[in-house]
């Protein structure tokens, strides 16, 4: 096929479809649809006829009701506008000017949503324009579809795709062909944006060589032939292809790196991404075992089976034309270009439910013996957790938890003696076996109300076991359910739609097993796309209940137990990320690095006994059996296809079911539902590995994608801890995704890598060597079998980050130590630098300035240590020292000098410091939890009270030892390291509000500000400023707690305390910037109303004789009047803005003259008149 006759085909098309024209390349739809493989003419006939129908009358049904509902929707929305904009303003009148209104307002939404309408259906124009040009291609036999037939058990069906997974069609051949459906929208524009990416790539490498010839942007022809490269694989292979495209990225960074003169190992790159291409691709076991095209495949638990047809030779010659390709790039720019064209050109493939509902099915249901040393490891590594816990506990809390089981008798002597300093490295010191045993008491909260935070977005929802057939495409079953599903995939809107559903009841019966038979069900479903589209991860999907059970279970693992186990960073902000990493790598003789691993099938290799001890611990902790309920419900459910193409055969109705009346297909479709549930339970209870066929399965109570994660993150911590301890590590545990970093600490310090370095010979390339052995040992424990396929590339890039970035640390660190080196091997170490420099790469280990810090090693000066005074306690003025026992640089220092943060007390100062604090009255303790106030209000208290004194970091610290009750001050007092340094005051004080707020914040602080904001109403006697005075403290204390409130919400909560309703209404339209502004004005709003209030009151008290008579003595033509005197005055008032008479305490307004001023100018004399206007 040409490109002329696809643009002849093209050009026939959009003559008779004039709604939009597609501007395309033609010789890549060309391209495009000549990705295929021969069927027979019986099967290609069926693909057009059925397809090209079918889609067409889709195609127009689609556009007509799309047009009618925008339509629909206008006069809708139209109508809601409306009533919301009459309800809001209900003293419209009902004249003629508010029907033009309504009638303007409706013209207007009904353009907008016409627009919206056309402007919907040229999006879509497009779209269906290339798909009925391909429908064209392919009725004019120029193109044929590609089909594959497979039988898994179930139904005989077949999977017909057409130019590379355009559209696919299942036919199924048992029952004669039902009504054959088109795939979604997504994958039609998956199409249309990637033959617009490829477009638009050689058009602009097109301009950009015709204005530049020599510009390092890939030709046009180039793009041609890289683009041919992955299609031909493609058209071969089908979407197993993908896998290809998947290992371009590194072949082309392979082939950048092997550019660098300064690597040189840059050769083993391409090495190493051409071996993994050919073992991604191809499924081959020795590379140098193959006769011609065919190749040894061999499946995860290497046995030789015929897994897919593929070409050796094929994969082959494709690695070698794109290293040819590549080659002819001059410079790394264009490689750069290829490498983002990669996925531009070609996306992703649509996944194949089919093979991944069988993978999930081969790993869910692979029998796994409990085995003496995996009972050994689990129960270490269950003994590790259990040491952390309680280790964490007695920091946190100063005690240690409580216990039921204590079997080792250095453990029991722990719990029953008092808390002595040193216990937390006894408590570490004791074996891990010895920890395995202990039965931890109820310690932890659990917490059964729903969090709609975490509920919003949780999807992970399926029907019952009823209702299962609702699931289904009803051009498939042959059914039509009468309602919809009674279920919502939202966890959320369904806990909001059933209000007897609640989470402890349900919590509470999934521990006890207590579970509606009709609920046993797992539907799988694919939930995202990769390169590699052959099998996917199906994540399952459960009911309402069940599902609220096990998040409730994994909102308190994350809540509550994490943080106990600060290592584990998993659901953690990034702002709490970054303050845990910086204090945990503070120290300054430990090495830190990270390593990625990615733990393959996860969730499948986490069984029932391999997670018994994490599960028992867990159920210890909050006093529930949940936990160690999961793995056995895992274990009797029943895991279906949530694919509505792929239902289980018993459930589809035959042709004589689908002509039965409706209430009858209702019943039907229950008793069938009832009977399959119980042939699969009964077929589970006789053989361990359950229901074999392609449909549906029970597993091996293994575990499900998206489901209980956060129990088995503390178990996988477990276990990378174990590892870590028996290679003298420490761990942390981060999730990225699917993919799980583990920061590792080495908790080897510096000083012993300096023993290496004796004072006579520093034998650095000894140092490197015994470095890079330890490297390679870390990495075999971290990475796995070093014979792997894997295993070569990331050593290769864990090795070059050790070298470049441990190594320096270490070499750096070693430099600042003191050493004792001679003259001839300081020498030596010169002319070593200077050709190391001159013949090896920049990654070296002498890195800059280390020859300096090594010469000036023996002028270091050691500074006398400082004198650390023992603390000066609070309660005890016979500290005081007097001025005359001070030394003369104490005494002489200024007293008012100012003290910053950095600022060295003396003796004196100090002295000072702790007399003004003592002479301060203290009217009540803060006492915690039992406090009246909160912690953000005692904070507010103490800071202001500082910034008003002026106070130092030592004042406030001395004060707030003095303001915390001694009980409290027991567990949150930091200890201060040198009491004359600033420094350690500030640091202490920061540590100390830390410590307050883990003790008596969260929930406690939240419930005292909710009761103080429901208190902030203006008083009877209380003025305005002193209530907005103390909304402005409650902002203060919110700041403290770090709630983000911004002014709005405290200017709403201002309008509602207010007691003058007319000065909320007039201060409800006032538009301030910030709150400063906004309390600045209705300080002024409410003076003047009380003037007014205040002249008004006057006006009606008695008043003299006003004479109005006079005339316009001023000459601006307005009335005077006097009172006792001949010359009134004229003013405008300050509220109206009118003009009026103004004499003593009278004040009269033309126009707006009071009734009761009247009535009683009636009884004055005769000379006083009052003009009308």
């Amino acid at each position: 096929m040409t490109a002329k006759e696809v643009e002849d085909i093209a050009c026939e098309v959009l003559e008779r479809n004039p709604i939009s024209r597609v501007r395309l390349d033609f010789e890549l739809i060309a391209l495009t649809v000549q990705l295929h493989l021969d069927i027979s003419p019986e099967q290609n006939d069926l693909l057009r006829m059925v397809t090209r129908d079918n889609f067409l009358s889709l195609r127009l049904a689609k556009a007509k009701a799309m047009h009618q509902d925008m339509r629909e929707g206008a006069k809708v929305a139209c109508k809601k506008q409306l009533e919301q904009l009459w309800a809001f303003y209900p003293g419209l009148p009902g004249d003629v000017g508010s029907n033009l209104i309504r009638r303007d307002i409706i013209e207007r939404l009904e353009f907008e949503w016409e627009v919206a309408a056309e402007n919907a259906l040229q999006e879509l124009t497009p779209v269906w324009n290339l798909a009925y040009i391909v429908f064209e291609c392919m009725d004019k036999g120029v193109v044929t579809p590609m089909t594959a037939t497979a039988n898994s058990g179930g139904p005989d069906y077949q999977v017909v795709m057409f130019p590379w997974s355009l559209f696919t069609v299942l036919v199924y051949t048992d029952r004669g062909v039902r009504h054959s459906f088109v795939t979604h929208r997504q994958e039609m524009l998956n199409v249309k944006e990637l033959l617009e990416a490829r477009v638009m790539a050689k058009f602009t490498a097109a301009c950009q060589h015709s204005r530049d010839p020599e510009s390092t942007m890939p030709s046009p022809d180039l793009l041609d032939e890289f683009h041919d490269i992955g299609d031909e694989v493609l058209s071969v292979q089908g979407p197993n292809g993908c896998g290809f495209v998947k290992q371009l990225e590194p072949l082309i960074v392979a082939e950048a790196n092997s550019r660098s003169p300064k690597l040189s190992t840059r050769d083993d790159f391409k090495r190493v991404a051409v071996r993994q291409t050919l073992a991604d691709c191809s499924a081959v076991r020795d590379l140098e075992d193959h006769e011609g095209s065919h190749m040894v495949l061999t499946n995860e638990k290497d046995e030789e089976v015929e897994v897919f047809s593929c070409s050796y030779q094929l994969i082959l010659g494709a690695i070698q034309r794109i290293h040819y390709l590549l080659a002819r790039c001059p410079g790394i720019e264009p490689l750069w270009d290829f490498h983002g064209l990669v996925k531009s050109s070609w996306g992703y493939g649509r996944p194949d439910e089919v093979a991944s509902f069988a993978k999930a099915q081969r790993l869910m249901t692979a029998y796994e013996p409990e085995t003496a040393a995996g009972a050994d490891l689990v129960n270490e590594a269950t003994g590790l957790l259990r040491q952390k816990f309680a280790i964490s506990f007695l920091q946190r809390h100063g005690r240690l938890p409580g216990v039921t089981s204590v079997s080792d008798g250095d453990l029991r002597d722990a719990w029953n003696q008092p808390i002595v300093r040193g216990l937390a490295a006894r408590l570490a010191a004791v074996p891990l076996q010895a920890w395995a045993p202990v039965r931890f008491d109820h310690v932890l909260p659990f917490d059964t109300t729903p969090d709609t935070a975490s509920l919003m977005g949780d999807k992970a929802i399926a029907l019952h076991l009823d209702d299962i057939y609702h699931v289904y495409d009803a051009r498939v079953t042959g059914y039509t359910p009468p309602g919809r599903a009674s279920t919502d995939r939202r966890q959320l809107m369904q806990l909001l739609a059933e209000p007897s559903l609640d989470a402890g009841d349900a919590a509470h019966d999934f521990a006890t097993a207590r579970i509606d038979p009709t609920s046993l069900v797992f539907m799988l479903k694919t939930k995202e796309r990769q390169p590699n589209p052959v099998e996917e991860r199906e994540f399952g999907y459960t009911t309402i209940r069940n599902r609220l059970a096990l998040s409730t279970a994994e909102r308190n693992v994350q809540r509550s137990f994490f943080d106990y186990v600060p290592e584990i960073m998993l659901g953690k902000t990034a702002t709490a990320v970054d303050q845990d990493l910086e204090r945990r790598d503070a120290p300054d003789r430990c090495l830190s690095f990270n390593v990625n691993l990615d733990y393959k099938k996860w969730c499948q290799e986490k069984t029932e006994w391999n997670t018994r001890g994490t599960t028992q611990f867990l159920n210890d902790i909050f006093g529930t059996s949940i936990y160690q309920a999961i793995h056995p419900f895992y274990g009797s459910v029943v895991y279906i296809s949530a694919d509505p193409a792929l239902p289980p055969p018993e459930l589809v109705f035959t042709e004589a079911e689908s002509a039965l009346p409706q209430y009858e297909k209702d019943e039907l479709a229950r008793a069938k539902i009832k009977q399959w549930l119980d042939a699969k339970v009964a077929e589970a209870s006789r053989h361990w590995m359950g229901d074999q066929t392609g449909m549906s399965f029970m597993s091996d109570t293994r575990g499900v994608e998206g489901q209980c994660q956060k129990v088995w993150t503390v178990d996988t911590f477990a276990d990378v801890s174990l590892a870590a301890h028996r290679c003298g590590f420490n761990a942390r545990i981060r999730g990225s995704g699917v993919n799980v970093k583990i920061g590792v600490v080495v908790l080897q310090l510096v000083n012993r890598v300096t023993a290496l370095f004796e004072p006579e010979v520093p034998v650095y390339a000894d140092l490197k060597e015994g470095l890079l052995k330890k490297a390679v040992a870390m990495m075999t424990t971290v990475i796995g079998d070093p014979n792997g396929n894997e295993f070569v590339g990331r050593a290769v890039m864990l090795s070059g980050f050790f070298a470049t970035y441990v190594l320096a640390e270490v070499v750096t660190r070693v430099g600042a130590e003191r050493l004792q080196v001679s003259e001839d091997d300081m020498r030596s170490l010169r002319h070593d630098k200077l050709d190391a420099e001159l013949n090896t790469s920049p990654y070296s280990i002498f890195v800059p300035g280390f020859l300096q810090r090594l010469r000036s090693a023996n002028d270091i000066e050691v500074k006398a240590p400082e004198v650390v005074l023992s603390q000066v306690k609070q309660e005890r003025p016979s500290t005081v020292i007097p001025v005359s026992a001070l030394p003369a640089e104490s005494r002489d220092r200024p007293a008012d000098q100012v003290m910053t943060d950095d600022y060295v007390y003396t003796l004196r100062e100090l002295n000072t410091v702790l007399k003004e604090v003592d002479r301060l009255p203290l009217a009540s303790t803060f006492t915690g939890l039992t406090d009246s106030r909160s912690l953000s209000a005692f904070r507010n208290e103490t800071e202001t009270l500082a910034k008003l004194r002026h106070w130092s970091p030592a004042h406030t610290f001395h004060y707030l030892s003095r303001a915390i009750s001694p009980e409290v001050w027991q567990m949150v007092g930091p200890e201060i390291e040198n009491e004359l340094s600033g420094v350690c005051y500030s640091n202490a004080i920061s540590q100390l509000w830390s410590n307050l707020a883990q003790l008596c914040g969260g929930v406690v602080e939240d419930e005292k500000m909710l009761d103080q904001l429901l208190g902030l109403v203006q008083d009877e006697k209380e003025s305005v400023l002193t209530f907005l005075s103390r909304v402005s403290t409650y902002r203060d204390q919110c700041r403290n707690s770090h709630m983000p409130y911004d002014d709005s919400f405290f200017i709403m909560i201002s309008l509602r305390g207010l007691r003058s309703t007319a000065l909320a209404s007039q201060t409800a339209a006032v538009v301030a910037n910030t709150w400063n502004d906004w309390v600045r004005t209705v300080a002024m709003l409410d003076r003047r109303s009380k003037q007014c209030q205040s002249d008004v009151g006057r006006s009606q008290q008695g008043a003299a004789v006003i004479d109005l008579t006079g005339g316009d003595k001023s000459g601006t033509g307005t009335g005077t009047a006097t009172l006792g005197s001949a010359y009134p005055r004229v003013r405008r008032c300050y509220n109206c803005g009118r003009l009026g008479i103004w004499r003593g305490s009278v004040r009269l307004i033309r126009g707006r003259v009071n009734a009761g001023i009247v009535a009683k100018l009636d009884t004055w004399p005769a000379r006083v008149r009052i003009e009308k206007e």
